[in-house]
């Protein structure tokens, strides 16, 4: 039998399997079913993020990889928009969190993590594989990484124990003491307003919607 779900998936379950005005009931085959929808989704980028760094030697912390950081608008129009698409959800959720609208956070807090990873890193394999650390493929490394630290901030309050695992992997272990020793003693995010646009956003909200039409009908 597969083991009981953690406290974090039935953290994220009561906040996100309906509205707070509606019954909810409980089951271990509920539970899983919502935590398939987010944080074991979020644990797959994470790992495939973390084989690739290791496999290329990439580093926040390495002055190279530093040194070879472009500025979000130099970056190939994926990475644009998915960091569009992040920057949008983190305006979003800070929104529905300060109106208590916890159920409507959790729903901008899937779909971004579904668009990551059933849209970015689907696309972006192909840059992963890529020999060497061109600029491009650094751009790859750099956009994950930045998506994911960003989503262990917006997500600690929902699932304290999986962001935390996150935050020490990938910025507490590189960094060490110029970055809070736990996600939990940071900021909340803020939105990167630079990196949003819109119409991007938008096109490519079109694009996805009309690949998933042409699924349905095939």
């Amino acid at each position: 039998a597969s083991p009981a779900p953690g406290a974090d998936a039935f953290r994220w379950f009561f906040f996100a399997s309906n509205p707070p005005w509606n019954p909810t009931r409980l089951s271990l085959g509920a539970v899983r079913a919502t935590q398939r929808e987010l944080p074991l989704t979020l644990r797959n980028v994470h790992s495939f993020f973390a084989i690739y760094a290791n496999i290329d030697g990439f580093s926040p912390a390495d002055p190279a990889c530093r040194a070879g950081r472009r500025a979000v608008s130099e970056r190939a129009l994926l990475d644009r928009w998915i960091l569009s698409e992040q920057a949008l959800t983190t305006r979003a959720v800070i929104d529905h969190m300060d109106g208590y609208r916890l159920y409507e956070a959790t729903r901008a807090l899937t779909d971004v993590v579904d668009a990551l990873s059933n849209w970015y890193v689907r696309r972006s394999r192909d840059r992963f594989w890529a020999p060497g650390l061109g600029p491009d493929k650094l751009d790859a490394h750099w956009t994950l990484y930045e998506c994911l630290t960003g989503l262990a901030g917006l997500l600690a309050p929902f699932l304290p124990f999986a962001t935390e695992e996150l935050w020490q992997n990938l910025v507490r272990r590189p960094r060490g003491d110029e970055a809070p020793e736990s996600v939990h003693l940071g900021d909340y995010p803020e939105p990167d307003v630079a990196a949003i646009d819109e119409r991007l956003s938008r096109v490519m909200g079109t694009v996805r919607e009309l690949v998933s039409l042409g699924r349905e009908v095939r």
